[in-house]
């Protein structure tokens, strides 16, 4: 019965929170009120709560009805079109750090993992909304690279890997290394059915890049990097992304964490 209390709480929040937010956004259309709203009107164990269940039905909802239509409209006022960066690695292979080192330069956002496919070009607007959902005070036309993270292999059209306005990086880690961190982080032991499913996993993985990478088949658009050159020949490896991308200035090896990134459903928490 306690529990059954607490869920109609959480909905009777998430109600009124969410019919304040709509009609704020038909009167005023300030999404900037609605984010201040939304803290006031929730509790913080409400809050906390629906962060940790990562509702994704109320996250689509405030990025693509709330923020999609104010998104659309600076993304109109652009001059050259948006421009995407796709990381695409196996799982624990370093790309939190190369996120770190992506999302710190002036150029580049993102927020980490966006756990869905690519199929045409709403998908890539549709990044862009919940960008704008997950980072605070986010302008689309502050940046030139808005960037996501893919680690499984989830669908990619053949439309989305010839578009000239997206570029790949592909990250790859030491085997051993990789094996070693994703047991450290899941679970702590290994037994002989976890390393038989890990190796069925890498593999798969590492045939579906390559199968992307040929896919694409465009120089221009592809960059490989190998996490241990990230580490051991940082600057050359950093002069190699500055060049790749063309951004104006250097990236860095000082970085902030992003803050999403031991975040379910954000990424993991390399």
């Amino acid at each position: 019965m306690e529990e059954i209390l607490k869920i109609d709480e959480i909905r009777l929040h998430l109600h009124a929170g969410l019919f304040h937010c709509f009609w704020l956004r038909i009167v005023t259309g300030n999404t900037e009120m609605i984010r201040r709203l939304l803290r006031k009107l929730l509790p913080v164990r409400i809050r906390t709560f629906i962060s940790n269940l990562e509702s994704l039905l109320l996250f689509d909802i405030y990025a693509y009805r709330v923020l999609g239509p104010s998104i659309t409209k600076r993304l109109r006022q652009r001059h050259q079109p948006s421009k995407y960066l796709f990381v695409m690695a196996p799982a624990r292979s370093g790309s939190s750090l190369l996120g770190h080192i992506l999302y710190n330069h002036p150029e580049v956002t993102g927020y980490g993992e966006s756990h869905v496919g690519y199929a045409s070009q709403r998908d890539l607007q549709r990044l862009v909304f919940r960008t704008a959902a997950v980072l605070d005070n986010f302008d689309p036309t502050g940046y030139s690279y808005i960037a996501d993270k893919l680690v499984w292999n989830y669908p990619i059209s053949d439309n989305i890997l010839q578009n000239q306005q997206i570029k790949f990086i592909f990250l790859l880690r030491d085997p051993a290394a990789t094996y070693t961190s994703t047991v450290k982080s899941f679970s702590g032991h290994e037994s002989p059915e976890e390393v038989d499913k890990w190796i069925a996993y890498y593999r798969d993985r590492l045939s579906h890049l390559e199968t992307l990478a040929m896919r694409i088949n465009d120089t221009s658009r592809c960059l490989m990097l190998r996490y241990e050159d990230l580490l051991s020949d940082t600057d050359r490896t950093l002069e190699s992304l500055k060049h790749f991308l063309g951004t104006a200035s250097p990236f860095s090896d000082s970085y902030t964490v992003v803050k999403h990134t031991s975040r379910l459903k954000y990424g993991d928490n390399s």
